[in-house]
């Protein structure tokens, strides 16, 4: 739900959702999953004016998927960082 509202340009309704769902998706092993609601997250936090909350997320997500060697993290971090 929180990537179709931030997709549709809603990135106040769409930030708590995001939000939300970090702490399980960080204890969960889908790491993918965590690293893609981290950088929207940022992406989310950006657009609404709140940019350097918004880069220090993508950053975290890029770090992140960096320390795992997670290639399909990495790209998925720096395109989204991209959006901030």
């Amino acid at each position: 739900m929180a990537r179709i509202l931030l997709w549709q340009g809603k990135f106040d309704e769409a930030q708590p959702l995001l939000e939300q769902a970090l702490a399980p998706l960080e204890q969960s092993d889908n790491q993918t999953e965590w690293i893609l609601s981290a950088s929207l997250f940022g992406v989310a936090l950006a657009a609404q004016g709140r940019y350097q909350a918004g880069v220090a997320e993508g950053e975290r997500a890029r770090v992140r998927a960096q320390e795992l060697h997670h290639l399909t993290g990495t790209s998925l971090a720096y395109a989204l960082l991209a959006q901030c």
